[in-house]
Order: C-alpha cells, then structure tokens, then sequence
C-alpha cells in the first residue's frame, strides 16, 4: 500500500487556521468586485455552509485510512 513511501502529515493548527483567514479575506475582497462576483460568492458561501458537516466526516475518514 505504501510502495511509494509517501507520509500523509496535517498541517499544525495554526497554519490551517491561518490560510482560512486569508482565504475568507480574500474572498470577501473579490466577492465586493461586482454584483456577479457576489452573486457568486454568495453562492459559494451558501453551498459551504450546507456542505462543511459531510466534508469533515468524509475528509477525517480519508486522512485516517491514509495514515493509519
């Protein structure tokens, strides 16, 4: 399973938290660019909130078979 011997490692809290940060920034910068870009930034947005419980079930689950 590990011929490549790839080691799947997490980022530290901090790093994650970090780039959140940044990215929700930068979001917000580009979603205030025009009605469409908030259109869609809304959208996105909405589409995250409805999604966040599956991904972190889904993506946790991932990186434990991964690593374990």
């Amino acid at each position: 399973m590990n011929e490549h011997k790839v080691e799947v490692r997490e980022l530290p809290a901090e790093v994650i938290n970090r780039l959140a940060e940044l990215s929700k920034e930068v979001a917000v910068e580009l979603a205030d660019t025009g009605p469409m870009a908030r259109k869609i930034f809304d959208s996105y947005r909405d589409f995250l909130e409805k999604s966040r419980a599956w991904s972190d079930i889904s993506e946790r689950a991932y990186l434990n078979l991964r690593v374990g």
